[in-house]
């Protein structure tokens, strides 16, 4: 495996962030039926996300507190609070526009 970045490798290579690109068959996985494309994308921010919880030994009661508000750092939220942590802060210099998402969610 190596990274297809356009500035990386020679010869060139079309960057990864591109319409499409041709990854070999045994790299990727099939979607299932039920799965929407948004559901699809968030995929990799959250196994992060879970591989970060895993790590961090998130446990009911206890105290979480994330930095970023993003895709990220709103997944992460949404993971500590399905492993029972009790007190959740996030912290951004934008995240008031996160808020509306976060109580709505």
């Amino acid at each position: 495996m190596r990274f297809a970045s356009s500035a990386k490798v020679l010869p060139h290579q079309h960057g990864t962030l591109q319409t499409s690109i041709c990854h070999p068959a045994r790299l990727l996985h099939v979607m299932s039926d039920t799965c929407t494309y948004e559901q699809a994308c968030l995929v990799e921010p959250l196994s992060v996300v879970l591989h970060a919880s895993r790590r961090a030994g998130i446990r009911a009661g206890q105290s979480v507190m994330v930095f970023g508000a993003g895709a990220v750092g709103i997944l992460a939220c949404a993971v500590a609070k399905a492993q029972g942590a009790t007190l959740i802060v996030i912290a951004d210099s934008y995240v008031f526009l996160s808020i509306p998402f976060m109580l709505d969610n």
